[in-house]
């Protein structure tokens, strides 16, 4: 195993676990590796590494998501192709989505280089963790309407609300700041749907993570992200399958949780788990 693969299996299997399971649980994938990282020692993942699990919970997304992916893509075939018919309600949500990404890649790209300096502490985790079980336990206050027929058309998804959706989802680059969390949370207060507040996170997910994943590979030579081979391959390959098997399991758990307005019972455990961590951080000092 070369220096640049500087993970174990076990390792790959554990941060695959824990990327699948926190990247749709509304608990901060990135705050609990920071954490995972500074008390066990573990080594921060290789770029490629970090990739092929991202691929991973994508995998996961496309997966649960499927139905409404296929009629976004036939939405976007009757635009592009003369005598298709419309489908207005999949053409509002890719214009939903693409409204919700100005802002997403806006704060990724401008702050980036200060959010990631905080990826060092386990105290900015720890704080993350806690405004994360904060932004959830608001939900009790104005949950999202009950599902109906006519609550679950797309529509309901308004620009406004999506450019407000898509900066919670770019604040969440922020260690401890759940996306998902943030992003389900904000769509509830707003008023809308339970479902289709949970829907319009995750497909507004996917734009996202496949931005990350260019982002973390623009600065790399090719030859710094070639694909390995032997055991090496079978770290990366055990690692994005984890992440995408425990990935589905934690997205329909967490659809049926929104579904019965429960969003914030995951206060509680972020706010144990930040307050740990901010301890075990003075503790060390």
């Amino acid at each position: 195993m070369n220096e640049e693969c500087a993970i174990s299996v076990i390792e790959s299997v554990i941060l695959g676990f824990v990327q699948g399971m926190t990247e749709f649980l509304p608990i901060s994938s990135s705050g609990h590796l920071v954490i995972l990282q500074n008390l066990f020692g573990m080594r921060e993942p290789q770029v490629l590494f970090d990739v092929v699990v991202h691929v991973g919970t994508l995998a996961a997304i496309l997966i649960v998501f499927s139905k409404e992916i296929r009629e976004l893509a036939r939405g976007a075939l009757a635009v592009a192709v003369p005598g298709h018919s419309r489908d207005r309600s999949a053409e509002w949500m890719m214009v939903a989505i693409a409204v919700g990404c100005i802002p997403t890649a806006f704060i990724g790209v401008v702050f980036s280089g200060h959010f990631e300096r905080m990826f060092a502490s386990m105290t900015a985790a720890g704080v993350g963790l806690v405004i994360t079980g904060l932004v959830l336990e608001s939900t009790l206050f104005k949950k999202g309407i009950e599902t109906d027929e006519g609550a679950r058309s797309p529509e309901r998804i308004r620009l406004f609300h999506a450019v407000l959706i898509g900066t919670a989802q770019g604040l969440a680059i922020t260690p401890g700041i759940s996306r998902s969390g943030s992003t389900i949370a904000v769509a509830l207060l707003l008023g809308v749907e339970r479902e289709s507040a949970a829907r319009f996170s995750f497909l507004l997910a996917i734009p996202a993570i496949l931005g990350a994943l260019a982002f973390e590979l623009k600065d790399q030579t090719s030859g710094a992200v070639a694909f390995p081979a032997g055991a090496d391959a079978a770290m990366m390959i055990s690692g994005m399958l984890v992440a995408a098997v425990t990935g589905v399991i934690a997205l329909k758990i967490l659809l049926r949780i929104v579904k019965r307005g429960k969003l914030s019972v995951f206060a509680y455990y972020c706010w144990a788990v930040g307050l740990l961590a901010i301890a075990l951080d003075l503790l060390k000092d």
